[in-house]
């Protein structure tokens, strides 16, 4: 277990991944050690943990997580596979989508290269070194905007030219959210929904819609998983699709802790929390309702979708058949559908949702 107490310098020359992880949860100071080294050299871990208010039993959680969160297929190196696929997925479903996906391709003459880890740590670890086409792997998966949208080396790469264009039907609930260039698939999504805190919050001051927080009259102070990029992006984005400039001010100002969903789920239940609402992803949400200090709440007007996107790029149509048969199909909506806390866009599957999304 890593050590807490230890100066931050010291545990990054102990081991380089956790420059990476601090970097992934908020630290971006870190991503240039040497322009902190001083720093670095002076505080400890649980210093910067505490100075940010993150909590410890999480972090050491999160960090062991990601120091064991390559998904690889197999030992094969990248330079001599004929299909890379590299990309972060929902962390609660991660290994369920790996045991399939091994089980389906382990006995496929095709060598394969799979890195897919869990998407709260980020994905830097394959997006920092890429510069042109070639350097996209061959089939890219990613919840939300971040980095086929707004990096600005990658996001004109993702074209016509560059990519298959996928012309898969989905089922009634994602109709209205395919790509209509066909260069994303929509494998599904991560709903956010509220979780109140009754102990932070009277009753008949809850929001019970976007509409009611963005607009109300409440008092209402949210936390939000600022980490987790997919769904700060969604959030915001939607805010400011259906409320302009005015409508973001507003949620923002709203704004008191960051905290990971695992972390609201605790200090809710626990009746620690300060703020009265956290924006938080349906499956952790599910995990606090049977406590009666919280309430879970799907929006009336909809809870937000960050999608599960994927593409595959141009070159290899023949190798690449099987792939966008396996992504496309049933049988991985299901390892993804973790009992319907995650929409599935497959024709074959029906969602059950609480209400609607947007």
């Amino acid at each position: 277990m890593i050590n807490l107490d230890k100066k931050v310098f010291d545990l990054i020359e102990e081991n380089p991944h956790l420059k990476d992880f601090l970097v992934s949860i908020g630290f971006e100071k870190f991503r240039n050690i040497e322009s902190v080294k001083s720093m670095a050299k002076m505080l400890t871990l649980r210093n910067i943990l505490k100075s940010r208010g993150i909590d410890e039993e999480s972090f050491i959680e999160r960090y062991e997580a990601f120091n064991n969160s390559t998904g690889k297929v197999n030992d094969m190196d990248k330079s001599e596979s004929d299909i890379v696929i590299q990309g972060v997925l929902p962390c609660p479903t991660k290994d369920v989508i790996l045991t399939v996906f091994n089980n389906h391709f382990k006995d496929s003459d095709i060598k394969i290269f799979s890195d897919l880890r869990s998407a709260n740590l980020g994905a830097d670890f394959f997006t920092e070194n890429i510069n042109s086409v070639d350097d996209l792997p061959d089939i890219f998966i990613s919840p939300g905007f971040e980095f086929p949208f707004f990096d600005e080396k990658v996001k004109n790469l993702f074209n016509e030219d560059n990519f298959i264009t996928i012309d898969h039907e989905y089922n009634d609930d994602f109709r209205e959210y395919k790509d209509p260039k066909g260069i994303f698939y929509v494998a599904g999504a991560v709903p956010s929904v509220f979780l109140s805190n009754k102990s932070a919050s009277e009753e008949n001051d809850i929001p019970r819609s976007w509409e009611e927080l963005i607009n109300g009259n409440s008092n209402t102070k949210i936390a939000l998983p600022v980490a987790d990029l997919d769904i700060v992006n969604a959030v915001l984005l939607t805010t400011h699709s259906k409320y302009g400039n005015e409508g973001v001010h507003k949620l923002i100002s709203r704004y008191k802790d960051e905290l990971h969903p695992s972390q609201m789920v605790k200090i809710s239940m626990q009746n620690k929390s300060d703020s009265s609402l956290n924006i938080i992803p349906y499956f952790f949400g599910t995990m606090a309702v049977r406590n009666r200090s919280v309430d879970l709440i799907w929006p009336e007007d909809g809870a937000i979708l960050s999608p599960i996107l994927m593409a595959f790029k141009k070159g290899k149509e023949e190798l690449m058949k099987p792939f966008i048969d396996f992504f496309t199909s049933e049988k991985f909506a299901k390892s993804m559908y973790a009992d319907g806390k995650f929409p599935s866009s497959c024709k074959g599957v029906i969602n059950n949702m609480p209400g609607k999304f947007k």
